[in-house]
């Protein structure tokens, strides 16, 4: 008997799902009259498994992890192995340790939910040991040392991180983040062209085609609004268009173009209602849940949920695309799903205790 833990977070990721098996009913049909090309059967499953999968990730850990040392154990695991990976990434030797990993495994999301949840249990989590409160340290300062240092020219490793942090330091010192934020603009209009520059230096031939998929991408999305293309399927309409002279298959390097293309504003308005449920569900879990670990776990999972979705601005980190990221782009993805998950379980565990008293 399959009976969903009581969370709005439901209502969403079941339309969604829903949304995504109309697309692909809808995925043959003509949508633009001189292209008949479509991606193959095996090719459109895993596209649906891509928008599937994370999503079943997300309830999964919400409704299987009803105690709090499941969840405590799910996020030791992955600092703990996370740690070794970062650490031999700085040390003289360390490939011997790294090449263990798999890059895919190791990629934007890594980076963002070992900065969201070493930093939350650092600033938020008060009874945490002294000796542990310098290791969650230890390993805040390891991954933005790796991104911003051998993994520095793949913007999308350390961009979303520093953001997660910024978030974490804001939720600490609300005044402290306004002044962030006031200076942050300011130098970005004063010094736009120089931080392009660092952002993209050695990504400037991605940046300036990327820029030029976005006006194909909403012709794409007109051409069948509602539903979109079908999973997989705007890959091989994209050779209709002029990119830059150049008439090619290419994606958008984007996850919420991805969205609207394969699933249609439809999908894309269902994502995004899910992703401001979850928010507006950790928010309100930061002033409910007593235990300090939950208090860390509430905070780093409303910073992970804002990194999760700048990374996907950057490329189809969250929702792999199966002609970009890939299949094995999931491996990585799985990171933002299983934590984001822990929000509904944790809302779950809130709620029984009150049930209990």
């Amino acid at each position: 008997r399959v009976v969903l833990a009581r969370s709005e977070v439901n209502l969403p990721v079941l339309l969604f799902l829903a949304a995504v098996g109309l697309s692909f009913i809808a995925s043959d049909l003509p949508w633009l009259p001189f292209v008949t090309a479509r991606a193959g059967t095996f090719a459109q499953i895993g596209g649906v498994l891509m928008l599937v999968l994370p999503l079943g990730l997300l309830l999964m850990t919400g409704n299987l992890l009803r105690e709090e040392k499941w969840l405590r154990s799910l996020i030791w695991v992955f600092l703990g192995l996370g740690g070794i990976y970062l650490l031999s990434r700085m040390v003289p030797g360390g490939g011997l340790v790294s090449r263990l990993f798999t890059d895919k495994s190791v990629s934007a999301l890594f980076y963002v939910w070992s900065t969201a949840l070493s930093g939350g249990m650092l600033l938020f989590n008060p009874q945490l040991e002294r000796r542990w409160r310098w290791v969650m340290g230890g390993l805040l300062g390891l991954t933005l040392a790796v991104g911003l240092g051998p993994m520095r020219g793949n913007a999308s490793t350390w961009v979303p991180a520093l953001l997660v942090l910024a978030v974490l330091l804001t939720l600490k010192w609300p005044r402290l983040g306004v002044v962030f934020g006031l200076a942050g603009g300011a130098l970005l209009l004063l010094r736009f062209q120089e931080i392009y520059e660092l952002l993209f230096r050695t990504e400037e031939y991605s940046a300036m085609t990327r820029a030029a998929t976005w006006p194909i991408m909403w012709e794409l999305v007109k051409a069948s609004p509602l539903l979109g293309l079908g999973p997989s399927n705007y890959y091989f309409y994209t050779p209709h268009y002029s990119l830059l002279g150049y008439y090619l298959q290419f994606n958008s390097h984007n996850n919420y173009w991805d969205l609207a293309a394969q699933v249609g504003l439809l999908g894309l308005g269902l994502f995004l209602w899910m992703a401001i449920t979850l928010g507006r569900t950790a928010w309100r879990l930061r002033s409910q849940v007593a235990s300090g670990f939950q208090q860390g776990y509430a905070h780093a999972a409303l910073a992970g949920l804002v990194g999760t979705l700048a990374a996907g601005m950057l490329a189809d980190w969250f929702m792999p695309f199966v002609y970009n990221i890939g299949f094995n782009g999931f491996r990585g993805a799985v990171f933002a799903w299983l934590f984001l998950g822990g929000v509904v379980a944790l809302e779950g565990m809130k709620r029984d205790q009150v049930t209990c008293d």
